[in-house]
């Protein structure tokens, strides 16, 4: 029967062992990649939510500076009217800057497919402040025919951003609840069987009692040839004993 020495035995198990160690070394570094990744992502996700509240508030915003210029011609302020156009010009770059920038990091498809919709929207609203508060005192009629156009934009941004903050908030829970369950596969992997990490857990289990085992057989052999060398033998073969 063919066989292989202890030496070719003990370099044959060293080898599995490498083999083992590389195995969950893979197996790592593909969970800590994946979670690396949706740690990103989550962060994308909470960023997202962040710019969409700014974006509320710009609304609002841009609505009370158009606000404060019927105030202020109203009140005939023509000192205010600097004011209200620094402001509107803020207030329009925020609001344009966040919606835009969700655009392009949005991973959600359904916020992306809202935000889409809703962009147009916002893009004909911020205009038209502008317009009406570039026309200031000198065109009054100019704010009064674009007024009503702007007040049926405010209007539907209302209720079209509060459905895009709901999605992006939705999309954002998923993420986190994908990256939690990340975590926790990755700790749990070999309780449910068939993960990666636990059958290469117990590879190096069974390649550490392989190596044991052979380690004891050559102890074993040599301690045998020792005692030859040294002229005992063993009692229980019924020989000469010194």
């Amino acid at each position: 029967m063919w066989s292989l020495t202890i030496r070719a035995q003990l370099r044959l198990l060293a080898c599995g062992a490498v083999v083992s160690c590389l195995l969950i070394g893979a197996v790592g570094y593909q969970s800590t990649a994946q979670l690396v990744r949706n740690i990103y992502e989550l962060l994308d996700s909470q960023g997202a939510v962040r710019r969409q509240m700014d974006a509320d508030m710009m609304h609002d915003a841009v609505h009370a500076d158009v606000l404060a210029l019927l105030l202020a011609q109203k009140n005939g302020d023509r000192e205010a009217l600097s004011d209200i156009r620094k402001d509107v010009d803020e207030h329009r770059k925020r609001f344009l800057g966040a919606m835009k920038e969700n655009q392009d990091k949005l991973s959600d498809p359904a916020a992306r497919a809202l935000l889409q919709q809703i962009l147009p929207v916002v893009e004909r609203y911020t205009a038209t402040a502008t317009a009406i508060i570039a026309g200031g005192f000198e065109h009054p009629e100019t704010a009064a025919v674009s007024l009503k156009g702007f007040q049926q934009d405010f209007a539907l941004l209302e209720d079209k951003m509060e459905k895009l903050a709901d999605a992006i908030d939705n999309g954002s829970r998923r993420q986190s609840d994908s990256s939690v369950a990340q975590v926790g596969g990755g700790r749990g992997g070999h309780h449910r069987g068939g993960g990666g990490r636990g059958a290469a857990d117990g590879l190096v289990v069974l390649v550490g009692g392989a190596l044991d085992a052979a380690a004891d057989r050559a102890l074993q052999g040599r301690g045998a040839a020792h005692r030859a060398q040294r002229g005992f033998v063993d009692p229980g073969a019924g020989g000469p004993q010194r």
